[in-house]
């Protein structure tokens, strides 16, 4: 997943196959009991530029474990200035070829699923987001966001990839099987029950089309996309219209999204209202405080407070809150 991170050269299938045929039982020796997987590719795949392994631990646990495996480190073949550790991702030279070892415990079956086939998830991802979801190594998210679009909280609909697939009316069975070709993909996504191939067509953003084009796989699925003008199955609702999707969404997964969004736009409007009455611009504007000071200064104005500082925010008025933090800010400078 790393890429060419490290700088090394893309390698053709056979010698790639001879290569993992050697590193993986040395890095079943290396990781012992933990669990690790291989991310599927498809089989006439020419060449490779990293192998991908998921595995089932803690970054910092695989990574002290591979630097104290001896036939790594005895014979030069991992090298401390040539690794990398991104995130969950701990990336290395094994015989002058990049290892990617994506760590992670919860989100192991998701994420090999995610990762399967180049980026066959990122491409089923773009369906999904048409109707307001998430789709990543996490498996099916509702994410809520707020009113300036940050998210604040995740619904998790599934982690069940077949369930992903029977949504989108894709057939798990030759998903199972695995793809031969590139182009095996692009058919098999082609046929899904919400393909639309206008949401690839001069519908992305520049800095999204420039990051997409620089992922081989995605950047080829353009260009099929363009060529082959393959059948229209669906014409997903406007961005505005996205809500109309949750029943549908909530029957297919037996997940209630409705009743926490309701919750989730209640305390949002209770975050506004508060905001309204106390925010770092009213604060600075009564004591002149900026930055660091003005951070510090308001975490122990909340402090001051019994209660719940909501709550005083809410029941007291603009004028008795002003006074108060002048109050507090004076006291301050005296201690």
């Amino acid at each position: 997943m790393g890429g060419s991170l490290l700088g090394a050269e893309r390698m053709p299938r056979k010698l790639f196959e001879e290569l993992m045929a050697k590193f993986l039982p040395e890095l079943r020796e290396a990781l012992g009991d933990i669990e690790f997987s291989v991310v599927p590719y498809y089989s006439e795949k020419e060449d490779f530029g990293d192998l991908d392994v998921l595995v089932k631990g803690k970054t910092d646990v695989v990574r002290d474990l591979i630097y104290s495996h001896p036939p790594f480190m005895g014979y030069g073949k991992l090298d401390r200035t040539a690794n990398s550790t991104n995130h969950n991702c701990f990336s290395f030279l094994y015989k002058k070829f990049q290892v990617d070892l994506i760590c992670t415990i919860p989100d192991y079956e998701t994420s090999i699923a995610y990762y399967s086939f180049n980026d066959v998830g990122n491409i089923l991802g773009r369906f999904f987001h048409k109707f307001g979801l998430k789709f990543g190594h996490q498996g099916l998210l509702y994410p809520l966001r707020d009113e300036r679009g940050n998210v604040r909280k995740e619904i998790v609909i599934t982690k069940d990839h077949y369930k992903v697939l029977s949504f989108l009316g894709l057939d798990s069975g030759k998903w199972n099987k695995g793809f031969t070709t590139r182009e095996d993909i692009f058919e098999w996504v082609a046929t899904g029950k919400y393909f639309d191939p206008n949401i690839f067509l001069g519908t992305l953003s520049p800095i999204n089309e420039k990051r997409d084009r620089k992922r081989t796989t995605f950047s080829k699925f353009l260009d099929w996309v363009e060529e082959s003008q393959p059948k229209q199955n669906y014409v997903f609702l406007s961005r505005d219209d996205r809500d109309t999707y949750i029943p549908l969404i909530e029957d297919f997964f037996d997940v209630d999204i409705k009743s926490q969004l309701d919750e989730f736009k209640v305390q949002m409007e209770r975050e506004n209202k508060i905001r309204e009455k106390y925010n770092g611009e009213m604060v600075m504007e009564i004591t002149g405080l900026k930055g660091a000071e003005l951070g510090s200064f308001m975490n122990k104005f909340k402090q001051h407070d019994d209660g719940s500082f909501d709550d005083y925010i809410l029941e007291t008025s603009p004028e008795l809150i002003k006074q108060y933090i002048k109050t507090v800010f004076d006291l301050s400078k005296h201690d």
